[in-house]
């Protein structure tokens, strides 16, 4: 059996967490593939510079997550709780073409 391995990142800033939505206009968490040959923690760095552009502190490792995804992929998936070193905002709005896809939202 193949496995994926994601990196997810719940993003707190002053008591409040970041969400973002995603297709089906279903609230996510920041998360990425996980590339060869590349550590959890830097996928996660490497995907938060891309997706929020900011760079993150790490508070701790919140758990490890296997799944089936809605491709029938078998993934492993590391959540974090981070803390963004600047203001989250989306990096390339031009690359998303379902535009609920780009609203990022902060939550209690």
């Amino acid at each position: 059996m193949k496995y994926k391995f994601t990196v997810s990142a719940v993003l707190e800033k002053e008591n409040r967490y970041l969400a973002q939505m995603v297709k089906d206009k279903k609230w996510d968490l920041p998360a990425g593939k996980v590339e060869h040959r590349e550590l959890d923690k830097e996928a996660l760095k490497r995907e938060m510079d891309e997706e929020i552009g900011s760079n993150i502190t790490f508070l701790y490792q919140i758990d490890i997550y296997q799944f089936i995804s809605d491709r029938e992929n078998n993934i492993i998936n590391i959540a974090y709780a981070v803390r963004p070193k600047r203001e989250p905002h989306i990096v390339r709005p031009e690359e998303i073409k379902n535009p609920s896809r780009g609203k990022l939202r902060s939550i209690l």
